[in-house]
């Protein structure tokens, strides 16, 4: 597929770049206020370590023998694969969600959400930007602005955006294609909603038409709160406790420095005792745990969930109107 470089066409700089790197287009005008990024972003998928390099290094500089193009892991050879992939991802999420729209909206939408200018946005908000090799950057931005109808550095991050996602799905057989479209439907969902938005009158206003993200792949801040108000109420009857399920690791490779921590979400009340509601993984502790109150609303328990919550709402209204006769019969007695 062959991606449209768009009048909009600018030069970011994330506050992360390790790279002094200079474009023509410092002074080109920024893109329309759309919400480009969900905030915070869907965690990025792992893959396999001998692809862990491959989508930031060009083909000039990798181990590479015309004998055996089987061995070429560089960027390019990552991003054949990954354009086609991305292009199909768009074109399912489209195709289901807009039954009645027609063959050159779904195009017009498809385009806007794999254009360069988008995925190079998505890589920046990685930090893909920072993990190009020097040298490998110098080659790509060379083929990139030599190509015509591509604006350097846009098309560079667009393409290592698609190396990456290639290396998802090639990473894990059973479950690599599922990673991979989970992670670009979730970076899509702002831009479709904003699309929504603008072309009411396009779509018929029926469930089937609406974009549906998976929650458990939205971070949520306040995950641990909601599920505390829905179960809880003042009391010790009901309990929700937060403790790992696996030791923390210390991730390696670029991610030197950081750690991975498992926290489990249980349950004491309703008549179970510690159940567990749900698993989450973070980069700290109140990460995962906010990644576990989210599994356990949204995930496999969440029909348990849902029935202790309508329980905790019965409880509360009960309590409610105990209080009220309560003080109106202090009311009638002051009286």
């Amino acid at each position: 597929m062959s991606k449209r470089a768009a009048p909009d066409d600018y030069h970011y700089q994330t506050p992360h770049k390790k790279r002094n790197i200079t474009s023509s287009q410092t002074n080109a005008p920024t893109l329309p206020n759309t919400p480009v990024l969900p905030n915070p972003l869907p965690p990025l998928p792992k893959v396999a370590p001998h692809l862990a390099a491959a989508p930031f290094i060009h083909k000039s500089c990798a181990k590479y023998s015309q004998s055996s193009a089987v061995q070429d892991l560089s960027y390019e050879r990552l991003e054949f694969v990954g354009d086609a992939y991305i292009e199909l991802f768009a074109s399912t999420l489209i195709f289901d969600r807009y039954p009645h729209l027609n063959a050159g909206r779904m195009s017009q939408l498809r385009e806007s959400l794999v254009k360069n200018e988008t995925l190079a946005e998505y890589s920046r908000a990685y930090g893909f930007d920072t993990r190009i090799e020097v040298d490998s950057f110098r080659h790509m931005e060379a083929a990139a602005t030599s190509s015509k109808g591509n604006k350097g550095l846009n098309k560079v991050f667009a393409d290592v955006f698609e190396a990456y996602l290639a290396a998802v799905v090639l990473s894990d057989k059973e479950n690599g294609y599922t990673a991979a479209e989970k992670w670009a439907v979730s970076l899509w969902a702002p831009r479709v909603a904003a699309w929504e938005k603008d072309n009411a009158n396009l779509l018929n206003a029926t469930p089937a038409n609406k974009v549906e993200v998976d929650p458990r792949t939205v971070y949520n801040p306040e995950a641990k709160q909601e599920l505390n108000k829905r179960l809880t109420w003042s009391g010790k009857e009901v309990r929700i406790t937060y403790e790992p399920w696996r030791d923390m690791i210390e991730l390696k490779g670029d991610k030197i420095g950081q750690c991975q921590h498992f926290i489990a979400v249980y349950l004491t009340g309703y008549g179970v005792e510690k159940k567990l509601l749900g698993k989450g993984e973070g980069k700290s502790r109140a990460e995962a745990g906010q990644w576990a109150a989210i599994d356990a609303m949204h995930g496999e328990m969440k029909a348990f969930v849902a029935e202790c919550a309508q329980k905790c709402a019965e409880i509360k209204e009960k309590r409610r109107l105990e209080m009220e006769r309560k003080q109106e019969a202090e009311v009638k007695g002051e009286a």
